[in-house]
């Protein structure tokens, strides 16, 4: 196909930019787009999972054909082994919770009891009378576990929603009244009794219908926020102790539960309108995230760790199959990792993520990951090779809109790519777009010679590596 050079009679003055990957990639002054790539040392290779790494231990096995939904991280005092002991608790695909002592070597699932559950469980743990308490709770189980009894189901008529220790005090939302607080005295144990009689140690607070059913509780520094469907309240306690209900924030946006996270000194959470950050007073959309309303956001989750927000959800990207978009029925495909304090984004794709658990050990500190793809069976963790538990992912960088600050039309004589990265590279008009092979190692030059008002300019690379320099000789016609 030939390209031809429009002068219009006059002569080309003709203007380098050049895009430091390494030097300012932070900063670009254009648009972007893309997925499986990350800024650091230079237009890198993003985040790839492989199966959890831990120093001196054999890796985790789980039974076959089960699919890790959930994991939390959970130490307590065995008076059994008499040592404080750290497990993963991970509720599978065939209902059942299992147990993996982290303490030792040997990362064998491990049945934590014979009961199967119903629905996925959240988890409360917390410590009381020198007795470490778990409390396995959804919408059709309850199950209770003490560091000195075997799992049971106690003696209750209600569900549990959303629960949190607070002020000496246990506070659940009940599926059976999701616009309420009860709470009771943490000594009421050991059945977790919610009683509806309210006494000195017991009652419930209500919440205006507007907010939303309640469904979330996050301890935050000295008061407990109360997430629900539409809005955030702050309970804190005041002088005489007692509970002190301040509304916070209201809005016609829906607030994904599983994504509010603890983020140092603020709490970040996704909306069906993007992500708002919540201080501790009062909640602000921030604009890192751009979520069209009309799509389905999947089943999002997120955590906190190493300074970064990580948030799996699904994202309409292109028309492209990238890692465990070959799945049928894939539920999640992207990783969002927003740096807390920053704010800088990056994108994966190709992740069916559908947990996190955040586990600190003396030996390592790592975030653990579990996935619906083609590796269910185990617990992943992020490593920097780009891949989905082996399998290489396709990355795109697209600069959008090249010359779309000034309505005059340019010419792009020639683009100058130089990195370790063999890619594809796609200029691409209104009319025409041409693509050229970038081998990495060297200096590529391309004489590109094509006319437009606006320009995309794409990177996609199937292998690991990374652009340093890229560099557009243009000129205004």
């Amino acid at each position: 196909m030939f390209y031809e050079k429009k002068f219009l009679g006059k002569s080309m003055k003709y203007q380098k930019i050049c895009f430091n990957f390494a030097g300012n990639s932070n900063k670009l002054p254009l648009k972007t787009q893309g997925y499986n790539f990350m800024m650091g040392d230079g237009l890198c290779s993003g985040l790839g999972l492989h199966e959890i790494a831990i120093p001196d231990a054999i890796p985790i096995t789980f039974p076959a054909n089960t699919t890790v939904i959930k994991a939390w991280s959970y130490k307590f005092f065995s008076y059994l082994a008499q040592e404080e002991l750290h497990l993963l608790i991970c509720y599978c695909s065939n209902n059942k919770l299992y147990r993996i002592s982290l303490s030792s070597l040997d990362l064998y699932a491990l049945d934590l009891t014979n009961i199967q559950l119903s629905s996925t469980p959240e988890m409360l743990a917390y410590r009381i009378g020198g007795f470490d308490r778990a409390i396995f709770y959804s919408k059709d189980d309850i199950l209770f576990w003490t560091s000195a009894a075997p799992p049971y189901i106690p003696s209750v008529d209600y569900k549990i929603k959303s629960a949190a220790v607070f002020g000496n005090k246990i506070l659940a939302a009940l599926w059976e009244d999701e616009y309420k607080l009860h709470y009771c005295d943490i000594m009421s144990e050991p059945d977790f009794i919610i009683t509806t009689a309210p006494d000195e140690d017991a009652g419930e607070i209500g919440i205006r219908k507007e907010f939303g059913p309640i469904t979330r509780l996050l301890n935050f520094f000295d008061c407990l926020v109360v997430i629900t469907e539409f809005g955030v309240l702050r309970l804190d306690l005041n002088e005489n102790g007692k509970f002190v209900l301040t509304e916070c924030f209201l809005s016609d946006a829906k607030i994904y539960a599983d994504t509010a996270a603890v983020c140092g000194s603020k709490i970040f959470m996704l909306t069906t309108l993007g992500i708002y950050i919540f201080d501790g007073r009062r909640a602000k959309k921030s604009d890192v995230l751009e979520v069209p309303s009309y799509e389905s956001l999947g089943q999002p989750v997120a955590a906190f760790f190493d300074g970064k927000y990580y948030l799996a959800l699904k994202v309409h990207f292109d028309s492209n199959i990238v890692g465990d978009e070959a799945i049928l029925g894939f539920v999640n495909n992207a990783l969002i990792v927003i740096n807390a304090d920053t704010m800088h984004k990056d994108t994966m794709r190709g992740f069916d993520i559908c947990s996190f658990a955040t586990v600190v050990e003396d030996r390592f500190a790592k975030l653990f990951v579990g996935t619906r793809g083609s590796r269910s069976d185990i617990m992943g963790e992020f490593c920097a090779d780009g891949t989905n538990f082996g399998m290489p992912l396709k990355k795109a960088f697209k600069l959008l809109r090249f010359g779309a600050d000034s309505a005059e039309k340019k010419t792009i004589r020639s683009i100058c790519i130089r990195g370790t990265l063999d890619c594809i590279l796609t200029v691409k008009d209104e009319a025409d777009k041409r693509n050229f092979c970038v081998v990495g190692g060297r200096i590529n030059r391309f004489m590109v010679n094509m006319v437009s008002e606006t320009f995309d300019i794409e990177l996609t690379a199937q292998t690991s590596g990374k652009i340093d320099i890229l560099e557009i000789e243009f000129a205004n016609i």
